[in-house]
């Protein structure tokens, strides 16, 4: 048996016929890699640009002060939770509405755009309100109805690979919303594999870096051309 080498040209092709699903996403002669636009602020472009801020928005002195903490450092994007999809139902699961105002106060103030999740299509209309980029967290990447409606929305769109979510699985998703009329779309990949080791406790999972490495040998960057963010702590237990 002949086992392909990697780098070799003649790999690529069988990746791209398994990606035919998704043929918007791929890059080509004809389509480079991406420029996302997001109020003054280019992603794909020279620049490195950072997204921080917390997981969820708890109270407007909270999120003011991370938002100032973060100004000061260089950070142009704001993340903040307004709805958080918690694993337990007695967690808290954001301030809705109310978060997304602190989010935009914070935006005025600071200058700095905002991503917030979006989790139901019948909120994408109110949280594109607020939002300079609509997340797609990791457990609706394969929820179409919300992938449509946000792609209609006309926001940039922050898509995260879900959980145990294959490649072609995350590209897929990313060719629903260029094909809903979107081509602003970045893909955010993390933590798909849990390994022996992860099984054992209780929470995280082991980054693909084989998929987001910056070489030729990086699956999305030799493939695909949507931006892509990577989450370090998703992947590091929190240890970073």
């Amino acid at each position: 048996m002949v086992f392909p080498q990697i780098g070799l040209g003649k790999v690529h092709e069988p990746w791209r016929e398994r990606f035919a699903e998704a043929p918007d996403v791929l890059k080509s002669d004809q389509r480079c890699r991406t420029v996302v636009p997001v109020l003054d602020i280019q992603f794909g472009e020279a620049d490195f640009i950072t997204m921080a801020g917390p997981c969820s928005v708890e109270t407007e002195l909270q999120l003011m002060t991370a938002a100032n903490h973060l100004s000061q450092r260089g950070v142009r994007v704001l993340r903040g939770g307004a709805f958080k999809p918690r694993s337990s139902p007695h967690a808290f699961q954001g301030l809705g509405l109310e978060g997304l105002k602190i989010l935009a106060h914070a935006r005025d103030q600071f200058g700095m755009a905002i991503v917030t999740e979006v989790l139901s299509e019948t909120d994408v209309s109110m949280v594109a309100e607020y939002a300079d980029i609509l997340q797609i967290g990791s457990r609706n990447m394969e929820n179409f109805s919300l992938l449509e409606a946000a792609a209609r929305s006309g926001r940039p769109i922050l898509l995260k690979r879900g959980m145990a979510a294959t490649v072609t699985d995350l590209l897929r998703s990313a060719q629903c919303l260029l094909t809903n009329g979107n081509p602003n779309v970045m893909q955010y990949a993390h933590r798909p594999v849990v390994s022996l080791q992860r099984t054992e406790q209780a929470n995280g999972g082991d980054m693909d870096l084989w998929s987001i490495c910056d070489t030729d040998q990086g699956l999305l960057r030799s493939m695909g051309q949507r931006r892509t963010r990577v989450r370090p702590e998703d992947g590091t237990m929190g240890q970073v």
